[in-house]
């Protein structure tokens, strides 16, 4: 299988034929793929995975059982067979795996597609890269010692739209490009407070913190409400939820000049 270029389309179906793979590995000459954390935006990488002929995913991975029971039963009823870890160091000892798809909290990106690279397979990484420009150095290096290739995911400027978008701006039409602005306006509701307690049974939560500073289990720092606090996430959202957490006495203040 050659190099595949960025789809022109659906987002969803660019996250995987975006995938800039080089071998042809496994039975019957798919690209076989791993997808490490799958209660977001694992589900997608699956389902774009599953759309692309030449791929095929063997291995599902995540610290929470439940999670990775619920996505193994939708491959057995499909009647396809699919490799589950609640570990990533066992999935990266199957030598079959061609490509590691990584759709963790943030605080795992780098060291997960380290991991990865070192162990000799390609990785497709989800935004955002990392915490720090050091990491994404540190990532760029590895792939570059190993040979291997590593796609961060932002596939959305492979949609046709943007495509076009680029080259008239390059086509020097907008005349002399002085500035850029992003705005992000997603104003969120506080998350409240929840006290800390014992992990579940069916999470590893030792495995979970990985990298991240010894805390003890909270709910509210945990699926998806990781991303309001700088250990687990990297800002999406994080001011404002955070406010609301540690300075509850200033509540109705921040928040009204947060709206602002």
């Amino acid at each position: 299988m050659r190099r595949r270029d960025f789809v022109k389309g659906s987002v969803a179906a660019g996250v995987a034929l975006a995938l800039p793979f080089s071998r042809m590995r496994g039975a019957n000459g798919d690209i076989r793929a791993a997808v490490v954390g799958l209660h977001g935006r694992g589900r997608g990488l699956i389902a774009g995975f599953r759309d692309t002929e030449g791929v095929r995913v063997v291995a599902l991975c995540d610290v929470d059982s439940n999670v990775l029971d619920q996505e193994v039963k939708k491959f057995k009823t499909r009647d396809e067979k699919v490799d589950a870890y609640t570990d990533y160091r066992l999935m990266l000892e199957d030598k079959s795996i061609d490509v590691v798809a990584i759709a963790t909290p943030d605080h795992w990106h780098v060291p997960l597609a380290a991991f990865s690279v070192i162990a000799g397979k390609d990785v497709y990484v989800e935004k955002p890269l990392s915490h720090t420009i050091h990491e994404g150095r540190l990532l760029v290096n590895l792939a570059r010692k190993h040979g291997r290739i590593v796609q961060h995911g932002t596939q959305l400027r492979s949609a046709e739209g943007l495509t076009e978008a680029i080259e008239y701006m390059r086509s020097g039409k907008l005349g002399k490009i002085r500035m850029a602005k992003a705005i992000n306006c997603q104003l969120r509701n506080p998350i409240g407070r929840k006290a800390d307690c014992e992990a579940p049974a069916h999470v590893n939560y030792d495995m979970w913190l990985g990298p991240a500073p010894k805390r003890p289990f909270n709910p509210n720092r945990f699926h998806y409400n990781w991303h309001w606090f700088w250990d687990y996430g990297t800002g999406d959202n994080l001011q404002f939820p955070i406010y609301n957490l540690e300075i509850e006495n200033r509540k109705l203040k921040i928040e009204n000049t947060w709206s602002i």
